[in-house]
């Protein structure tokens, strides 16, 4: 649908023509994220444009996980990247949609890369980061 067809179809459900819920047959799923994370208002320190994101786990034993990203994070700046380490910027104590949320939001504004562990796939957290990162043609590091 382009951006015409769009605004008249907002127009008639602003009218009652059409119920509200009719919009989401014609809205980009990955446009409602991007407008959730926005409207949120996260506050989330700028790692430096064109970083790369390191996917994984942002729950459950945090001193392996934050040991195994420290690693990568290593590894990526010693070939010259610039990281963001998810882990070092979620608040202690956060709750998984929160930090995701986080992750989310620095991912889009942060990054242009994204880095997979080889176990990724099996990480429901790594999986949601690079379904996005993927959407938004970030390029893929296999660590």
């Amino acid at each position: 649908m382009n951006a015409d067809n769009l605004i008249v179809k907002l127009k008639q459900i602003q009218l009652g023509i059409l119920p509200a819920e009719s919009i989401t047959e014609d809205v980009d799923p990955l446009i409602e994220l991007l407008e959730l994370l926005t409207i949120e208002r996260i506050s989330v320190p700028p790692a430096g444009e064109n970083s790369v994101f390191i996917a994984g786990d942002i729950s459950g034993h945090m001193d392996v996980l934050l040991r195994r990203n420290l690693d990568a994070e290593n590894l990526l700046k010693r070939h010259g990247h610039k990281v963001l380490n998810p882990l070092t910027i979620i608040p202690e104590k956060t709750g998984w949609q929160p930090a995701m949320r986080i992750c989310l939001q620095a991912l889009i504004k942060n990054c242009s890369s994204i880095a997979l562990y080889p176990d990724w796939n099996k990480s429901r957290d790594a999986q949601v980061q690079f379904l996005l990162a993927s959407q938004l043609g970030y390029n893929v590091i296999r660590l």
